[in-house]
């Protein structure tokens, strides 16, 4: 590693931290795009003989995202793998799964920070339960809506985004939320944003 060692320290006085370059109406928050993680490092590691090379595969353990930095030069190399976790086995779950892998994965390696919605949520004030909640893939896929007349009875993935979308909007614009909406805006604000990576 005396090679790469050297270039991913002069990469990593150069780089900077990424751009929130996008919004996440559902959560009010700004976060950095894979494009904009892409675009914070890849020039610069390159003009240090860096390579970025990231693709994907499948093991014992699942799929998952590979992302290694090569030094062009002598061929040395650091790798590092993340599994993916995919809410529905559709191409649009994995293409977002994908996306997120890759963003977090390039940004943790050259260790520059980035707003993301996840660790934005994960910050705000949580109300305090007497029993700690399932996660939140699990409580959205065993949710179904119980008011209203439209949707009851309904899964999230079974309401069009368009009207999931709407419904969001409607309850924003009443301020603080109560009752049953508290949990489906929680959650169709979360699968509205996987879908929309």
């Amino acid at each position: 590693m005396k090679a790469i060692g050297p270039s991913l320290l002069n990469a990593q006085k150069k780089i900077k931290n990424a751009l929130k370059d996008a919004k996440n109406p559902h959560f009010r928050s700004d976060y950095a795009t894979l494009e904009s993680v892409i675009d914070a490092t890849k020039e610069i590691a390159n003009e240090c003989g860096l390579v970025i090379i990231q693709g994907t595969g499948r093991d014992e353990q699942g799929d998952y995202v590979n992302t290694t930095i090569l030094h062009a030069e002598s061929g040395e190399s650091i790798t590092s793998k993340l599994y993916l976790h995919l809410d529905k086995p559709t191409m649009q779950a994995q293409g977002s799964a994908i996306s997120y892998a890759r963003r977090y994965l390039l940004a943790s390696m050259f260790c520059i920070t980035q707003a993301d919605d996840d660790a934005n949520e994960a910050t705000k004030p949580q109300i305090k339960v007497s029993a700690p909640q399932k996660p939140i893939e699990q409580r959205l896929k065993e949710y179904r809506v119980n008011f209203g007349k439209t949707h009851v009875g309904k899964a999230i993935h079974e309401i069009p985004i368009k009207d999931l979308e709407d419904i969001i909007k409607w309850y924003e614009k009443q301020g603080k939320l109560t009752g049953p909406a508290v949990e489906f805006v929680e959650l169709a604000s979360y699968y509205c944003n996987g879908i929309s990576e």
